[in-house]
C-alpha cells in the first residue's frame, strides 16, 4: 500500500466538480457565488434563474432546465399560517402606512384649493404668516397641492386655511388612534377583518 501511495503524483489528482443535476434537485457551481443546491420547485427554479442571470451564466440554466423539463416536480412548502398576534401586527403596520400616505396627500379647503396638510406643510404656512407680520405686510401667497400659487392672500385667510389644515390632520390622527384601538381590541380574525382602514376626509 505504501508503495502504491508513493507512486501517486498529487498533480495527477483531479477532483470532479462537475454540476450534478437530478430530476428533483441539483448542485451547481456558479461563478462568484460558488456551489449551491436547488430544488426543482417553483421557488427553486426562480432562484437558479436569478442566480444564473446575476452571474451571466445562461448556459447553466439551460443545462438544468434540459433535465428538469417545463414543470416543477417538487411542491414548495406552504408558509405557516400566521398567528393571531402576527395578523394584528400586520394590520397595525398597514394602518401606519395608510396614515402616512393619507397625511402626505391633500384636502380641499374652504377656498376651493387642494391643500397639503402634513405637519411640515402647516409649519410652512405658519412660518410664512410670521414673516409677513414681522415685515409689516398684510398679504402673501399660498401654493396648493397642485403647485398652483394663489397671490394676494390676506393673513386672515392664510390663518383660516392653516386652521383647516391643522383640523384635517387632527381628524386623521384621531381616526388612526380609533382604528388602532379597534385592532388591539379584536378577539378573532373576523373582528380584525371588520376593521376597515378608511379616513374621514
Amino acid at each position: 500500500m505504501d508503495e502504491l501511495l508513493n507512486e501517486i503524483n498529487p498533480n495527477d489528482i483531479v477532483v470532479d466538480t462537475s454540476n450534478i443535476i437530478n430530476r428533483d434537485d441539483c448542485s451547481i457551481e456558479l461563478p462568484e457565488i460558488g456551489r449551491r443546491a436547488y430544488i426543482n420547485s417553483a421557488k427553486g427554479r426562480a432562484a437558479i434563474k436569478a442566480d444564473c442571470e446575476q452571474t451571466n451564466s445562461p448556459e447553466v440554466y439551460t443545462e438544468v432546465m434540459a433535465v428538469w423539463g417545463d414543470a416543477p416536480t417538487v411542491e414548495d412548502e406552504a408558509p405557516p399560517e400566521p398567528t393571531f398576534d402576527e395578523m394584528k401586527t400586520v394590520k397595525i403596520d398597514e394602518l401606519s402606512s395608510s396614515f402616512t400616505a393619507r397625511v402626505s396627500g391633500s384636502f380641499v379647503c374652504s377656498r376651493g384649493w387642494p391643500m397639503q396638510f402634513d405637519r411640515s406643510d402647516t409649519l410652512a404656512v405658519e412660518g410664512a404668516i410670521q414673516l409677513l407680520r414681522a415685515t409689516g405686510q398684510t398679504s402673501g401667497y399660498l401654493t396648493d397641492a397642485e403647485d398652483v400659487t394663489h397671490y394676494d392672500v390676506s393673513i386672515g385667510i392664510m390663518e383660516a386655511v392653516k386652521v383647516e389644515m391643522l383640523a384635517t390632520y387632527a381628524a386623521c390622527h384621531a381616526r388612526k388612534q380609533e382604528l388602532r384601538a379597534a385592532i388591539n381590541a379584536a378577539q378573532t380574525k373576523d373582528d380584525l377583518d371588520a376593521v376597515q382602514i378608511v379616513w374621514p376626509i
